[in-house]
């Protein structure tokens, strides 16, 4: 398609003026011509007019009771309007009324001019092949020569692979229900393609349309075909993910496109992160443009460091879209509230432009209403190649004839000559594109009227191009369907044609009027999709088959029937057969085989249906069974657990439990490993239960836990019991061998706090210090390390550590407990004034300060007492 270049300097207002003077400027003087003689004819009606004339020519069927002056001057009116039309980029339209113009003024040169126009320069498209689907038609990706997906929705969502040799649907996606596709990328070489229905993202097998990897979680603030990308040789793919359902940081992951293992993955990366817009991947690396200007490149070696580029000048974008070799970029640049956003390649003289340019950009990227580049970087009118106005499509560049559907249009492709549109209703249309007419050279004038049968093959060629024409009254136009318009193009007669217009060359259009021909797909082509969707679709009626004898058996309390259904159906859906297994290991008193692998919030259904293939296994309903398992699951595991405020004796039954031998042939280990962690956790800190919080965490130790949890707990249970020494070495093992990421503030305190006790005063310290240089923001850790330095006796230290914690901000129920602190350490060091200073700030807080039985019925060691005393005093 021959579309308007994009440059830097062009702008949006621009193009569209351009468009719209073509027609007027090449016409005008026809429009003058024409209106003067429209005046002429009126003021001859009116008999104030004694010019000489030529008598008009009337047509050989002359409409009853319209004199030939009106039918001059209706064929003027008509010329008007077909220039409005041209000017709504509606040719088609224009050239129906040209024949009518000329049917009614033979001799109207303005409009066989103006129909020659229009036949040059005009490419037309004929309907050879309709498809109807059972649902709305949502996306659409052509692969030349013969190969068609087609995304369907509509209660039930599925893609389609069309063969088009064979006009038969070959592989159907698994339905799902799903509202809409949010997704459809298809890599280069058309072997992989990703879908997104409902969130959920997947990786499949183009030609079998099988699923092959759950992708994740996929933001939804990206435009999906320019983050997901695959490599040129089709073997690598990368897709931008967040962390987790809870964790919005954003990662990008390179994958195997075969297997969709993850070969590296980048650093999460914040909220604060500047948005990826696009990315561009080789067998090399993978290279992200950002909102900013700024490109990170991650190679595909780990070994290889990750590098920011960061844009110099900073600069807001808005979308951007690499080309297909990463050479450049064309991104919409926000210049501020006051000025439209600017198209523009970055950088400016690459060599990629080419690949750029919106008509190479929509066979690239078809146009769809779901997020992608038409609803992103080519939203704003002026720039898009087409527009969608419900059922009509049109072409801006003002060359291409519309195309008009039954229904709202919904999906465009285009590839091998021809528009492919989808509609709401399920029907998809593919058009052929036919030539435009070549130029005749040292071509003669033609005849100053055209005869009836040049004017009746000009109307057979009209009806042919463009589907439609005017009713008898010219008031309508009515639409032609595909076998009249193949008919009457076979009966055009091509040689009075070419007297009426001897400047063209009807040649290339009769030979390709002469090629069509009209394709059906057969009866049975849409078999697969249906009997797909039915079995996708609960019975209504009492449910048959594998799927109805599975729910039969995990109902019973017989395992061997369960044994049976699998071993029948080696394809069951990997939910249904986990359930299964399961439910195996539960009644044969396998407890610990039942709950393994399901983890503590059990998946939705509807979620899992988005993720598996369920063949036919819809049909009966799994609900109840996993809804069965998720009790037993969850009794099993809550038996395990502390009520909040538990009795002595709730806490000595779970340490029973928990205890118990055959706890681990119950719940597995892992569960174990984490139920005997968060209940040592839960008893470290009482007296009466320390022994066995030790003995809890240390055992989910050795089963697998966190150990950096676990000797934090040992630690606290161990202080409990008031074994120091111990507790030390728990405390040093945890902040000499396991990484500085997993500690926390209070470790160092409690570490410190242990040294003093065991008599390491110098060991203390340092421990706090080596804390405040790695927590210096943390008001808790100065308060708690201030407290320490003043029980080892070093005032200097606490003073430091609670003034830098003041400087953080204590929390309100801490901010009197610290002063006091503070007015004691400042004391201690010789800083009296700064003591009396925070001792009347401390009164300010609470006036009791100020009465020395409150400072002597403190459990403090007695010269810190003292110190508040002599302020006090």
């Amino acid at each position: 398609m021959d579309g308007p270049r994009y440059r830097k300097e062009l702008r949006p207002a621009d193009l569209n003026a351009r468009r719209q003077r073509k027609w007027r400027e090449a016409l005008f003087s026809w429009r003058s011509r024409v209106l003067l003689a429209c005046g002429v004819a009126l003021l001859a009606l009116l008999g104030g007019s004694r010019v000489a004339r030529k008598p008009p020519v009337v047509m050989q069927h002359p409409e009853p009771g319209i004199p030939p002056e009106i039918v001059s001057q209706l064929a003027g009116t008509r010329l008007e309007m077909a220039l409005a039309k041209l000017d709504q980029a509606r040719p088609d339209e224009a050239l129906a009324l040209m024949v009518s113009a000329l049917k009614a003024d033979p001799a109207a040169a303005d409009a066989r001019m103006l129909a020659e126009k229009i036949l040059r320069e005009t490419a037309w498209h004929f309907p050879v092949l309709e498809l109807a689907h059972p649902l709305p038609v949502e996306r659409v990706e052509f692969a030349a020569p013969a190969t068609l997906w087609v995304s369907l929705a509509g209660g039930m969502n599925t893609t389609v692979r069309w063969n088009l040799d064979t006009l038969r649907i070959e592989n159907v996606l698994f339905p799902a229900p799903a509202a809409a596709t949010r997704t459809l990328v298809i890599d280069p070489t058309r072997r992989w393609l990703v879908v997104e229905r409902a969130g959920i993202s997947l990786l499949c097998d183009a030609q079998s349309l099988k699923p092959v990897k759950d992708l994740g979680l996929l933001p939804d603030f990206v435009t999906p075909c320019s983050v997901i990308v695959f490599s040129g040789d089709s073997l690598l793919l990368a897709h931008p993910a967040f962390v987790s359902a809870q964790d919005h940081s954003l990662v990008w992951h390179v994958r195997d496109a075969a297997s969709g293992e993850i070969l590296r993955s980048s650093e999460p990366a914040g909220p604060e992160a500047p948005r990826p817009l696009t990315a561009f991947l080789d067998r090399h690396a993978l290279r992200m443009l950002h909102a900013d200007g700024s490109f990170m490149e991650m190679p595909i070696s780990p070994l290889e460091p990750v590098s920011d580029m960061p844009a110099d000048p900073a600069q807001a974008l808005l979308h951007a879209q690499f080309s297909p070799d990463g050479s450049a970029a064309l991104a919409l640049i926000d210049h501020g509230p006051h000025q439209p956003p600017q198209l523009a390649t970055l950088p400016p003289d690459a060599a990629g432009v080419a690949a750029l340019e919106p008509a190479v950009l929509l066979e690239r990227f078809p146009w769809s209403r779901h997020p992608g580049i038409w609803t992103g970087l080519m939203r704003e009118a002026p720039l898009a190649p087409l527009a969608v106005d419900g059922r009509i499509l049109v072409l801006r560049d003002g060359k291409h004839a519309p195309v008009d559907a039954t229904s709202p249009i919904t999906a465009v492709a285009t590839g091998a000559s021809q528009w492919i549109v989808g509609e709401e209703s399920g029907r998809l249309v593919i058009h052929r594109l036919l030539p435009r007419p070549g130029s005749m050279e040292n071509a003669t004038a033609g005849p100053e009227t055209a005869d009836a049968q040049a004017i009746a093959a000009l109307e057979m060629l009209a009806k042919a191009l463009t589907g439609i024409h005017q009713d008898a009254k010219g008031r309508a136009f009515i639409h032609i369907d595909p076998t009249e318009r193949l008919q009457v193009s076979k009966a055009c007669d091509f040689a009075a044609l070419q007297r009426l217009f001897p400047g063209l060359d009807f040649a290339p259009v009769s030979a390709a009027l002469q090629a069509l021909s009209l394709r059906a797909a057969p009866p049975d082509a849409l078999r697969i999709l249906t009997d797909r969707l039915a079995r996708a679709t609960p019975s209504a009626g009492e449910p048959s088959g594998p799927a109805a004898k599975l729910a039969l058996a995990l109902d019973s309390t017989w395992p061997e029937w369960i044994k049976e259904c699998l071993a029948a159906t080696p394809d069951m859906p990997p939910l249904l057969r986990k359930l299964a297994e399961s439910r195996i290991a539960w009644l044969e008193g396998r407890k610990a085989d039942a709950l393994s692998g399901w983890p503590d919030v059990f998946p939705g259904l509807q979620e899992i249906r988005l993720r598996e293939d369920w063949d036919g296994w819809e049909q009966a309903d799994f609900s109840q069974a996993l809804e069965k398992l998720r009790l037993c699951v969850s009794e099993e595991l809550a038996a395990l657990e502390l009520p909040e405020n538990p009795t002595p004796e709730q806490r000595q039954a779970v340490v029973q439990r928990l205890s118990d031998a055959d706890a681990l042939r119950s719940v597995g280990r892992a569960r174990l490993a984490r139920a005997s962690l968060k209940a040592a956790q839960a008893l470290c800190s009482i007296r009466e239960e320390a022994e066995h919080a030790l003995k809890l965490a240390e055992r989910a130790r050795m089963l697998g836990e966190t150990p950096e949890a676990c000797l934090r707990a040992e630690a606290l249970a161990l202080c409990t019991l008031g074994d120091y020494q111990k507790a030390r070495d728990r405390w040093v093992i945890l902040l000499s061998d396991h990484p500085a990421a997993s500690h926390q503030p209070g470790d160092y305190a409690e570490a410190a706090y242990t040294a003093f006790e065991a008599g390491d005063s110098a060991q203390a310290m340092a421990i706090l210090t080596t804390g405040l240089h790695r927590f210096p923001h943390d008001a808790d850790f100065a308060l708690r390390a201030g407290w320490i330095s003043l029980l080892t006796g070093y005032p200097d230290r606490a003073l430091r550590f609670l003034l830098t914690g003041r400087e953080t901000g204590y929390a309100p129920e801490k901010l009197e407990n610290a002063t006091a602190l503070l007015a004691i350490a400042a004391a201690q060091t010789g800083a009296t004034d700064d003591a009396g200073v925070f001792y009347q700030e401390l009164a300010r807080l609470n006036p009791a300060w100020r009465e020395t039985a409150t400072i002597e019925a403190l459990e403090w060691p007695e010269e810190l007492k003292a110190a508040l005393l002599q302020l006090a005093w």
